[in-house]
């Protein structure tokens, strides 16, 4: 039974739950407008956007001392977001969603 309990545990918790943003689906969880908060790892965050369709975008990676940095930028002028940043502070992984200019 215990056995059972910790897998339930462990899967719950490396979970990645999403919501809807401005036509793209995030993994996390809502803490401001366009902003969310995510257990998950930068890589993680990644590859649930190449998963999820975000296929077309160019990477950018920014290293500072106790903070990665990822952003992705859409290529296709369809889209309703422009750009998404991904930055990691060793606890969480935070994801801000940036609206196309028209």
């Amino acid at each position: 039974m215990r056995f059972i309990l910790i897998f339930i545990f462990i899967f719950y918790s490396f979970a990645i739950y999403a919501e809807r943003e401005l036509g793209v689906d995030v993994p996390g969880v809502r803490i401001e407008d366009r902003h969310f908060k995510s257990t998950a790892s930068i890589e993680q965050i990644i590859k649930y956007f190449r998963k999820h369709g975000v296929t077309s975008y160019t990477l950018e990676k920014f290293d500072a001392p106790g903070l990665r940095v990822v952003n992705l930028k859409s290529l296709r002028k369809r889209t309703r977001w422009e750009s998404i940043n991904i930055y990691s502070d060793r606890r969480y992984t935070y994801i801000y969603v940036i609206k196309r200019k028209k």
